[in-house]
């Protein structure tokens, strides 16, 4: 797979879901790639369910142990299901998202964001988003916030984007890189860089809501 390939090539990129890139003028997979986060979230701070705050937008990490509940009224559908840690439990409730009751496995423990709410005397996380937390976890994170469309989700972007980033990456080396030319030393080879033109490549390819880089940021290039 290259880069100017369609997008529709990536991995879980439906009619649908290619349609609704389109309206974002992605039509390749170096088109994603250049699809810049217009802002982040920081979501490193994880807070225990009994630190959860009415108002306010937290992470925090939570256990199935029992089976979610659908119910409606009217057009409206929502989903409820209670989540657990060591230091008590909350609901967490979505609405028109029926799917969720069956997405989220008894046993499995998961990375919770969203809207907490005071509903009587129990607190509530509104259309949280959540991700399912392996063996491996090491902490939250700060993630991209991508411009988007109805229909296309920021976990949608964000799972793309890893995809794309994957694709022509063996063609990559550091070689590749602006410079004199390599050579060999005592033994050892060596590449000699042009700092300015890799810090220009570098910023060629940057995203455009950030500031530009200098050489002092990238000391590494400089002798």
């Amino acid at each position: 797979m290259e880069r100017s390939d369609p997008v529709s090539t990536l991995k879980g990129i439906g009619e649908q879901r290619e349609k609704r890139l389109h309206r974002l003028n992605i039509f390749t997979v170096e088109q994603l790639l250049t699809h810049y986060p217009r802002d982040y979230k920081d979501r490193s701070q994880i807070m225990k369910i009994n630190e959860l705050i009415p108002n306010e937008t937290a992470t925090f990490l939570g256990q199935v142990r029992g089976e979610g509940q659908n119910g409606g009224r009217g057009r409206m559908v929502f989903t409820r299901l209670k989540v657990y840690d060591e230091t008590g439990s909350v609901t967490v409730l979505w609405f028109n998202q029926p799917y969720m009751k069956s997405s989220l496995k008894i046993g499995e423990r998961y990375l919770f964001t969203g809207k907490v709410q005071q509903k009587g005397r129990q607190l509530e996380v509104v259309s949280p988003e959540c991700e399912r937390i392996g063996e491996n976890f090491a902490g939250g994170r700060i993630i991209p916030v991508y411009p988007s469309v109805e229909g296309l989700s920021q976990k949608t972007l964000r799972w793309l984007g890893e995809q794309a980033l994957t694709v022509g990456s063996d063609n990559i080396t550091f070689h590749t890189l602006p410079g004199d030319g390599a050579g060999y030393y005592k033994g050892g080879s060596y590449y000699v860089l042009d700092p300015e033109a890799v810090l220009e490549l570098v910023n060629s390819c940057a995203n455009p809501y950030q500031r530009e880089l200098t050489l002092e940021d990238m000391s590494i290039l400089v002798p």
